[in-house]
């Protein structure tokens, strides 16, 4: 029997052809146009949308705006209390300079419900050292005058520079005012404030003021007048008497063993006998005393 002819049935080809997969139509020449103009009428309507909620939100805040400068509720008058020396006209100046509106401002500093309470306190105090605490506050929720009530500084020492200008100073050692014509206050200091700094504003012995006037009124106690104090060094500083006489000190020596080793030395008859007609006394070498 002789040879009988194949047919040969390639699946796999047949498998590929029927799991390929559909490319998508190609729109007709004449579906293009319409496809790119719809898209063209989308974006133009997202722009427009976009456009008006930004216009809106600008007429809102606009009109907010608008509502902080009606003169029902702008402060409109300025009341100081508890000056001495600071004249009430120059404050209230100051404060209605620092509500005043700039030109095309959108919001109102003048405003009773924005304006900046606690700025304006701290302008007040940075303006004029002399105010020790300031407040700033309204009688009512509705009050278009505004009540500023001052504490200022008392003067409790002159301090006094190698020129012979000389600044009130209050107990906390802070120079807020010159000196000018003011009584002569009895303790005048020197010294101990950083060079190259405007005076005003500085305080005297930052931190170490409080343990100085303790040894000050220890030796008022023991019965010596003390007319001032001036700091040589970041270690030294003297003790002047109203006397004229001189105590030299150290900042390292603590109160109680200076004044320990203080009435020491003034029990021997060598210095007792002596003391209104010494120069100085020098406490800086703990138990050494020495005099002149």
């Amino acid at each position: 029997m002789g040879a009988r002819s194949r047919n040969t049935l390639d699946i796999r080809k047949r498998e590929s052809k029927r799991q390929a997969p559909r490319s998508a139509p190609t729109p007709s020449p004449r579906e293009a146009p319409k496809t790119e103009r719809l898209r063209t009428r989308r974006r133009r309507q997202r722009l427009y949308t976009t456009l008006a909620c930004f216009l809106g939100v600008l007429g809102f805040i606009g009109g907010l705006g608008g509502l902080t400068h009606i003169e029902r509720l702008t402060i409109n008058a300025v009341t100081v209390t508890g000056t001495e020396q600071l004249a009430p006209e120059t404050l209230s100046q100051s404060v209605l300079g620092a509500l005043q509106s700039a030109r095309f401002q959108l919001f109102s500093q003048k405003n009773i419900f924005l304006f900046s309470q606690r700025a304006i306190e701290k302008s007040l105090s940075e303006e004029y050292p002399r105010i020790k605490n300031v407040s700033i506050n309204r009688e009512s929720l509705l009050a278009q005058a505004v009540v500023v009530a001052v504490e200022e500084r008392t003067a409790f020492a002159t301090w006094c520079d190698e020129g012979g200008a000389c600044y009130l100073m209050d107990e906390a050692g802070y120079l807020f005012a010159p000196a000018g014509g003011t009584p002569q206050i009895p303790y005048i200091f020197r010294g101990g404030l950083l060079p190259q700094t405007d005076i005003l504003g500085q305080t005297f012995l930052r931190g170490r003021l409080p343990s100085m006037l303790s040894l000050m009124e220890k030796l008022e106690a023991a019965g010596f007048h003390i007319g001032g104090l001036a700091v040589d060094s970041e270690h030294d500083f003297t003790v002047t008497l109203l006397s004229g006489q001189r105590l030299f000190m150290s900042f390292d020596l603590k109160t109680d063993d200076v004044m320990r080793n203080l009435e020491t030395a003034l029990q021997a008859e060598s210095l007792r006998t002596k003391l209104s007609e010494l120069e100085y006394i020098d406490l800086r070498f703990g138990n050494r005393v020495y005099y002149k």
